[in-house]
């Protein structure tokens, strides 16, 4: 199933530090970014587990911030569909 895309107002609120719009976002990719920071270990008994690496995690986080507030162009207009063609 295609995950639903963050409405485009939540990116520009996002871009100008609003705080809740932040959290959506966060909130939007929480799975995958949790996926990124998971970690193998073995604990003390001998069984393997999968955590999630807090450090990375937050760094993932970080830099999605970043990447929006540095990077995206809010002057451009988002993007389109692509038109499906009939034949």
């Amino acid at each position: 199933m295609p995950r639903k895309k963050i409405d485009y107002n939540t990116i520009l609120a996002c871009k100008a530090g609003n705080e809740d719009a932040l959290k959506r976002v966060l909130l939007h990719y929480e799975s995958m970014i949790n996926g990124a920071a998971s970690r193998s270990v073995i604990d003390d008994h001998g069984e393997k587990r999968v955590v999630i690496d807090m450090e990375a995690k937050e760094n993932i986080q970080q830099t999605l911030m970043l990447q929006i507030y540095m990077k995206y162009d809010h002057l451009a207009a988002p993007p389109q569909d692509e038109p499906k063609e009939t034949a």
